[in-house]
């Protein structure tokens, strides 16, 4: 039975939808991924960093996923999905684009109260999914509201190439130096006043390049 706090009458239902970010968490949850390709990797990937409990269905999963199974972290079958691995999980991540299935799915998750996300289908999805770059402990998430999925991607992989591990650093530092003043300070205005100096001298600069088109359709306006 589905953990009741899903609730799969919330949809998105437009693929120009901004939708609500939220974090959801998703520790010991059970997680359902279907296919194993490079998509499903990443999304295992992510429920895994949200310690949920992952099973994998593929019939052909990337060599990473039969890694992951090997040391124990999820479960994967090579086998056809049944209606009980979708009515048994609490999330339900559809990574393969075939319509009967996704029709099939999404009347399974209506009943069982599975949240669902299906790849290139939000009619059907309870929630979206942006592109998630990873930084150590911090985690940045950038959509376009369907607008272009490829610039989310380049935008992914720009902050990861250019903030990577100092970034990663400071971030845990930045943790570690917060848990020492909230255990050590006990006036509330110094305390935020401390929590604030941890970031003097922090800045963050942008640099973009558009392409050539850009400046043709300004000048043709």
């Amino acid at each position: 039975m589905a953990n009741p706090v899903i609730f799969p009458s919330v949809r998105v239902v437009k693929r120009d939808a901004i939708g609500l970010p939220v974090a959801l968490d998703v520790a010991g949850l059970s997680a359902l991924v279907i296919g194993g390709g490079p998509i499903a990797l990443d999304k295992t990937t992510r429920l895994l960093d949200g310690e949920a409990d992952v099973t994998v269905i593929a019939s052909h999963p990337e060599p990473a996923l039969e890694s992951l199974r090997a040391v124990g972290r999820i479960t994967l079958w090579r086998r056809p999905l049944t209606d009980e691995d979708v009515t048994a999980a609490d999330l339900v991540l559809l990574c393969e684009r075939d319509a009967d299935l996704s029709r099939r799915v999404s009347s399974l998750c209506m009943s069982s109260g599975g949240a669902l996300w299906a790849e290139d289908d939000p009619a059907i999805s309870h929630f979206a999914m942006p592109a998630l770059a990873r930084l150590g402990r911090a985690r940045v998430a950038i959509t376009t509201g369907g607008a272009s999925p490829a610039l989310a991607s380049r935008v992914r992989q720009a902050i990861e190439r250019d903030l990577d591990a100092p970034f990663a650093d400071f971030v845990d530092r930045l943790g570690r130096a917060r848990a020492e003043i909230l255990e050590s300070e006990p006036d509330r205005d110094r305390r935020a006043e401390r929590l604030r100096r941890l970031l003097d001298g922090f800045e963050l600069r942008l640099a973009v390049t558009y392409p050539a088109w850009m400046a043709r359709s300004s000048t043709e306006k």
